[in-house]
């Protein structure tokens, strides 16, 4: 993250914060799969969440 954030892929945002969303995330949508649970919407509404949360500016995702 730090790499895309030098070369300007991502916004400026705290890499441990959101380090730590993303696997508290990843892990309550696993966590719900496994139970049966289906995996839409999780994976197409947590592409859109990270991706608003970390594109640049001008969208330089």
């Amino acid at each position: 993250m730090h790499t895309g954030q030098e070369q300007g892929q991502f916004r400026d945002f705290d890499i441990n914060v959101m380090c730590a969303t993303i696997r508290g995330t990843l892990n309550a949508a696993l966590a719900h799969i496994a139970s049966g649970g289906p995996v839409e919407p999780y994976a197409s509404e947590l592409r859109a969440v990270f991706g608003a949360a970390t594109t640049t500016a001008k969208g330089d995702l």
